[in-house]
């Protein structure tokens, strides 16, 4: 029964980090065509104040109010239990997709198709399968450890972002 509000959780995460992507990285596929990088230094920096701050924002709800926020879609102690352990998991998955926006909007501005295909195979799905069966299955941490996984997942777009910046390959791409 919890997996289903886990699912509205995440998806909630998600279409923040959706509308950030795509907002930023309009912003920086025009900076890098019109080879103003600093300004595109200055939109990562804008992108992640805005996702950090709303990671935080909806953590701390999170936190503070957990079953209210869970009682919105069940009143049933069990599953409001389980409620509690996602916490964490729910604050990961905020910090991933924050994170994800801010390196996604700089591999898709950049139009650099191989390494935005090579984050979304290794995010999509050889991690958060990966990550999921190792810490569901063979640490046996079961439905905790397939949240985990896939929490943890989220933030492959921003260390595969992270080396992309730094090589400055995203300033060759049209």
């Amino acid at each position: 029964a919890f997996s289903g509000i886990a699912n509205k959780i995440s998806n909630i995460s998600n279409l923040i980090s959706a509308a950030l992507n795509t907002s930023g990285s309009t912003m920086v596929s025009q900076n890098i065509a019109a080879k103003n990088y600093n300004r595109v230094n200055k939109i990562l920096v804008s992108l992640g104040l805005i996702s950090i701050s709303v990671a935080i924002g909806v953590s701390c709800i999170f936190v503070l109010f957990p079953r209210e926020i869970i009682g919105i879609f069940t009143k049933e102690e069990t599953v409001l239990a389980i409620g509690n352990k996602y916490i964490p998991i729910a604050i990961l998955l905020f910090f991933g997709s924050a994170f994800r926006a801010i390196m996604n909007a700089l591999i898709n501005g950049s139009g650099n198709n191989n390494i935005n295909f090579v984050t979304a195979i290794l995010d999509g799905i050889v991690l958060r399968i990966g990550l999921a069966i190792i810490f569901g299955l063979l640490c046996n941490m079961k439905y905790y450890g397939f949240w985990l996984g896939d929490a943890l997942a989220g933030f492959t777009p921003f260390f595969i972002g992270i080396v992309f910046y730094f090589s400055n390959k995203w300033k060759t791409y049209k």
